[in-house]
């Protein structure tokens, strides 16, 4: 694929991006790369770095299997209502 910025020095992904946010890396030699980002606050970002948390975490995953894809729950339909 090429591209080529706009006068404002912007360039459209919207026909490659896969992720709603990234990390912009320049790189040497003008590259630039990037990796798709999620945002947390400083506290999630704090617990998911504690050994503690993650030791927690590797005896529940241990303990419980592989986990089960959750569906949903729709509220039971009460009578009366339609569509």
């Amino acid at each position: 694929m090429y591209a080529e910025l706009d006068s404002r020095k912007r360039l459209s992904l919207g026909k490659v991006a896969t992720a709603p946010a990234y990390v912009v890396t320049p790189r040497p030699g003008g590259a630039i790369l990037l990796e798709p980002a999620v945002v947390m606050t400083e506290g999630q970002a704090a617990m998911l770095a504690d050994p503690d948390f993650q030791a927690s975490i590797a005896r529940a995953r241990a303990e419980n299997g592989p986990g089960v894809k959750w569906e949903g729950r729709r509220r039971p339909r009460r009578e009366g209502l339609t569509d």
